[in-house]
């Protein structure tokens, strides 16, 4: 029974978690989207590879311009057979002919760039074939490191963000904790929802494609609402008796009460900054420990 309560505690607290973290990540990706902030850091990462002229004749070839929709500024991927044929066909000496009919430019010199022409000189390429290939891996090479000060960014980003969303719906990570370990209804029912919802969302594409319809059912009260629920949420009559439990008189407690209450928000940004893809696979195996737990009399 009391292994039971710990996993279904830990249950409820992990999908708290993963609530709040789709909650931010779907806020996240639409400023991403809105400031085209994936396009800007794959512009500046080209910019860093062949210079400011050669990214806007690459940008605005057909290869890739082609392929953006017409209200988009700066397209957020880029293939890197494109970006090799964009860049390739910028060089003196190219023909667009078969390899057999066109002249290689040998002579790179004629680069203005020097980092680039440097990079070009240094794949001692035989043919434009094979420096198209070079650049290619070249370019994939590249995007891997931005890909990681793209990641940096974002989890610094959802760390602030997910402080803000804590504060706003006062997710209190150790007043939750405290709240469903003597709450059995409550941790009852967050456990049932969090099965249903790992059984409904089989991988992390489907959770996060329907994860919006969840949380919306839980801002509209239809799954018993965020405060009955998870035990969070800012009400006036909490606020008035912690007021009055407090006030000036035992400023020491309410000085406490602030510390504890800003460590419980600080350990729900860091669980959002974790992101959901973890926190829904932690859930499955947590699930899964404790049906693989339950005893024939328990079930049902």
């Amino acid at each position: 029974m009391f292994q039971s309560t710990i996993l279904d505690v830990a249950i409820g607290m992990i999908f708290l978690f993963l609530l709040l973290s789709l909650l931010a990540t779907a806020i996240q990706e639409l400023i991403a989207s809105k400031s085209n902030f994936r396009g800007k850091l794959l512009k500046s990462a080209i910019q860093n590879m062949v210079g400011e002229d050669f990214t806007s004749k690459i940008l605005s070839h057909p290869l890739i311009a082609s392929g953006q929709p017409p209200d988009t500024l700066l397209p957020s991927y880029i293939d890197k057979k494109n970006f090799s044929k964009a860049l390739a066909q910028q060089l003196t000496g190219y023909t667009g002919l078969p390899e057999r009919l066109r002249k290689f430019p040998e002579n790179l010199t004629h680069i203005p760039n020097e980092n680039l022409r440097k990079v070009l000189q240094s794949f001692n390429a035989a043919s434009m074939e094979e420096l198209e290939g070079k650049a290619g891996d070249w370019f994939d090479t590249v995007m891997d490191r931005w890909s990681g000060q793209y990641k940096r960014h974002t989890q610094k980003f959802l760390f602030w963000m997910g402080l803000g969303i804590a504060v706003i719906l006062n997710a209190d990570a150790i007043a939750v904790f405290k709240y469903l370990s003597t709450d059995r209804i409550a941790r009852n029912a967050l456990v049932t929802q969090a099965i249903q919802y790992t059984q409904d969302h089989p991988d992390s594409t489907a959770m996060i494609k329907s994860a919006h319809d969840l949380l919306q059912k839980e801002i509209d009260g239809e799954n018993a609402g965020l405060h009955q629920t998870l035990g969070i949420g800012w009400y006036w009559d909490s606020i008035v008796v912690q007021w009055e439990k407090f006030g000036w008189v035992n400023w020491y407690d309410g000085f406490f009460w602030i510390v504890f209450k800003l460590i419980g928000w600080i350990i729900c940004a860091t669980a959002i900054m974790i992101g959901a893809p973890f926190w829904f696979d932690t859930l499955k195996k947590i699930i899964q420990i404790r049906n693989a737990g339950v005893k024939p009399e328990e079930k049902g």
